[in-house]
């Protein structure tokens, strides 16, 4: 498990995945740098060491080492990733779990709007997590709005209808919480229709993740509190290219061995397991007396669902296309 700091600051551009394999999907359980050697100079036995010279550079910024003092305390082992991390894993073997923390040096927290722009509060999101997904997400849309694209309690529940608002908005990011409070979803290169024959389709941009509650940690260097939430992000792993799967009667993202996560067409039933696309394990929280195979798949029923999009420009373009239909969102 890798560790990626929120400590914002410019990222690399993302790799460009490769495009997913127009495989039939399983049920929505799933299926059972050469550098030259510096020279050395041979020292003359007249002539005396020179003095060791002192290092007046200005010490590292404790931003990082405050950071790091917060994930040291949860106990966490890992590594950190490199600063293209957020964009996706520089290759098909890249690790794919990342922990993103809330510091006092993370950029700040996205402006939530509504379909007519006005400001609106999330049902799922708080700060904290809102904060920890926007340095998550590729950094292209870093100071981007998110503006709400469709939401269980605003447009209806309806699996056809989330189609319809999401369809060529670009990249958005699904969120729910469930019944028992937990919240997980994933972020999405794109959201399409479903199409015949049935296919795949995404980037490698896409994650999963899921929120942890976090408790008893000493205060941050800064005299902050410390976090109580932790957003767990679970990325592409290259062991195949099953992103996304649109249908009539469902949705999933992620596949081999089961859908990491995959709702009903009422939004209402819906299940998450490990899958070989983003190595993840079960989002929900699963009953304590299952063991084995059964515990690698949760079953989960949604409370609230929503999907923020942060590309402007699709989404005012694929606005015009449905006014021009007599089609209104709100």
């Amino acid at each position: 498990m890798s560790i990626l700091l929120a400590s914002g600051g410019p990222v690399d551009a993302p790799p460009t995945a490769a495009p997913a394999r127009d495989d039939a999907p399983p049920s929505p359980r799933g299926a059972t740098a050469h550098l030259p050697s510096p020279s050395v100079a041979s020292a003359s036995p007249s002539r005396a060491p020179p003095p060791p010279q002192t290092d007046n550079s200005p010490l590292p910024s404790f931003d990082g080492f405050n950071s790091l003092f917060s994930w040291l305390t949860l106990g966490r082992r890992g590594s950190r990733t490199s600063r293209s991390s957020r964009d996706g894993p520089s290759s098909p073997g890249a690790s794919s779990r990342a922990m993103h923390w809330a510091s006092s040096s993370s950029q700040g927290v996205p402006r939530l709007l509504d379909g007519r722009g006005g400001h609106i509060g999330s049902s799922v999101l708080s700060q904290l997590v809102l904060q920890q997904l926007s340095n998550a997400i590729p950094s292209r849309y870093a100071c981007s709005d998110w503006r709400l694209l469709y939401s269980t309690a605003v447009h209806g529940i309806s699996l056809n209808t989330m189609y319809m608002c999401t369809e060529g908005c670009g990249s958005c990011l699904l969120v729910l919480k469930d019944t028992t409070g937990q919240v997980f979803g994933g972020f999405c290169s794109e959201w399409r229709p479903p199409a015949k024959p049935a296919h795949f389709y995404g980037s490698g941009e896409s994650f999963l993740f899921n929120v942890e509650a976090v408790c008893d940690l000493p205060p941050l260097l800064t005299g902050d509190e410390p976090p109580t939430e932790a957003v767990q992000v679970f990325r592409w792993t290259g062991e195949n290219t099953y992103f996304m799967f649109s249908d009539r009667e469902y949705l999933a993202m992620g596949s081999g061995g089961h859908f990491g996560l995959s709702l009903d067409s009422e939004l209402l039933h819906g299940s998450s397991g490990r899958s070989a696309t983003f190595g993840n394990p079960c989002l929900c929280r699963q009953p304590a007396e299952l063991t084995g195979d059964d515990a690698e798949v949760g079953e989960f029923t949604c409370d609230v669902l929503e999907v923020w999009g942060m590309d402007h420009t699709m989404i005012t373009h694929r606005k015009r296309q449905l006014r021009q239909r007599d089609v209104w969102l709100s």
